[in-house]
């Protein structure tokens, strides 16, 4: 009998729509793997658009809906590549997207060189960037080494470049912790590296942050360790933000240092703004102390915050807009309090939602008129000392 490209048994093209549309139909989600990876082993380049036409076909109300087309438009990828990436490039939108990666992540991990001969075809820069994805996830599926090189030889300008190394940073986290710490630490010194860095850091933080802090702390000076050193001192601090304080304290001054202490304490902040505000009322004045050489912790704390709060990175844990949003009530004004303590001058919070959950009343004694009995200006409960007009004043 006639063989399918993947093992299974061919099925003409009426004949796969048929069976896509009786696998998609059982409800029971055990059985209905089980019948679809059989029909990817019976997946031909004869039949395998009207395999991925018969899914689109279907209503989106089951959870493995889009597992079940990227396994599909991935399987079509490895044995007709061209014919896949073609069907790809018909598609609009998120669709044309998300089916070019997988199709190209499929070509790849059989046909390398072909498949990157088709994606430096492509005369949109644009679509050149979003099919690279999937050629370098394809590429480290096959060798992760050859798609670590190919990356760097990439023009550093590239568009996504970094996006491109963390795609080959996932693939070394599932051959173990270890070898992908190893793996990061030996790329060449730079912004790439950087991305390599948090994307391990991120992980590793999880399993075991004392050991992600250990390594991590071997980059403590480098510009490019900036992201993952923040990473561990966030995700720490979430977990035990005194254990986390002890380890940051320990890093090298500078900027470094500054950003993983803003993002400790606003952590912390989070969780218990009194204390974190009453630490920071005791460090000392005037920029001295722990960050002499680098700047407040505080400009770090509202520069990310506002890159978080916008979407930015919307994939990573720390990066999430809505998580942070629900967190503004908690450290509102922490940022403003750092500059306050430290002798800074200039105005006062004007973020609609930072004056209704202001900190500064709940933690009292840092500012202007916090608790402080000063009507000046300052502010209480979101209020100005004197009452009544609801807004914020200016700082002295």
């Amino acid at each position: 009998r006639e063989m399918g490209a993947l093992g299974g048994r061919a099925l003409s093209a009426e004949s796969m729509k048929i069976a896509i549309a009786s696998v998609l139909a059982d409800n029971d989600p055990v059985s209905r793997q089980r019948r679809f990876a059989e029909l990817l082993a019976s997946l031909t380049p004869e039949n395998a658009r009207a395999a991925v036409e018969a899914v689109r076909e279907v209503p989106r109300s089951n959870w493995s809906w889009w597992q079940e087309l990227n396994l599909l438009t991935y399987a079509w990828g490895r044995i007709d590549g061209e014919s896949a990436a073609a069907y790809a490039m018909e598609q609009e939108g998120r669709s044309k997207e998300w089916t070019m990666a997988s199709v190209l992540a499929g070509w790849a991990n059989d046909d390398p060189v072909g498949a990157k001969e088709w994606v430096a075809g492509l005369e949109n820069e644009d679509e050149r960037s979003r099919a690279m994805r999937g050629l370098v996830q394809g590429l480290a599926q096959k060798d992760i080494e050859a798609a670590t090189q190919f990356v760097y030889s990439l023009d550093p300008d590239t568009l996504r470049l970094n996006e491109y190394i963390d795609s080959i940073a996932r693939q070394q986290l599932s051959l173990g912790m270890e070898q992908a710490a190893a793996w990061s630490s030996t790329l060449p010194d730079g912004p790439v590296k950087g991305s390599a860095l948090q994307a391990v850091a991120r992980e590793f933080v999880r399993s075991d942050p004392a050991r992600a802090a250990e390594w991590v702390s071997a980059f403590g000076e480098a510009e490019y360790g900036e992201r993952a050193i923040a990473e561990v001192s966030e995700e720490w601090a979430e977990q035990d933000h005194a254990a986390a304080l002890d380890w940051v304290t320990t890093l090298p001054a500078g900027e470094n240092r500054s950003r993983a202490l803003g993002e400790t304490i606003s952590e912390w902040a989070r969780e218990n703004p009194v204390e974190a505000g009453e630490y920071v009322s005791a460090l000392p004045a005037g920029g001295s102390g722990m960050w002499r050489s680098g700047p407040m912790p505080g400009d770090w704390w509202i520069g990310s915050r506002k890159r978080r709060w916008s979407g930015h990175n919307r994939s990573s844990r720390t990066g999430c807009a809505t998580r942070r949003l629900r967190g503004r009530r908690g450290t509102g004004c922490v940022a403003m309090w750092w500059r306050r303590a430290s002798g800074w001058r200039g105005r006062g919070c004007r973020n609609r939602w930072r004056r209704r959950f202001c900190s500064q009343a709940r933690i009292g004694g840092v500012g202007r008129g916090a608790n402080s009995g000063s009507t000046s200006g300052g502010t209480v409960g979101g209020r100005r000392g004197g009452g009544g007009s609801g807004r914020v004043g200016r700082g002295r």
